[in-house]
């Protein structure tokens, strides 16, 4: 698949250099151009491989969350022993 897209590409951008070029087009406009076409034929090539390979996508991952990943609320354990500690729990969570 991929020295194909290279390979028709690379003719697309060459065949619209040369048509260009003979019609009297100046080089930038024809770069431009050929640049153009070569993008647009390796963007087909592309579409066709993954349409007759639907396998080669590769799945789309998603973000796991797990129980030990969520903040914890201090509230949910009980209250602490010390007296600073627990006079901060209690404004806190009271």
């Amino acid at each position: 698949g991929l020295l194909g897209g290279m390979a028709v590409g690379g003719v697309a951008g060459w065949l619209a250099e040369h048509v260009m070029r003979r019609l009297g087009v100046n080089t930038a406009t024809t770069l431009v151009v050929a640049t153009l076409a070569c993008l647009c034929a390796v963007w087909q090539v592309a579409g066709l491989v993954l349409g007759g390979y639907p396998g080669m996508r590769a799945p789309i991952a998603h973000p796991t969350t797990s129980a030990t990943a969520l903040p914890r609320s201090p509230c949910a354990s009980p209250a602490p022993s010390d007296a600073m500690a627990r006079k901060s729990w209690e404004a806190e969570c009271h």
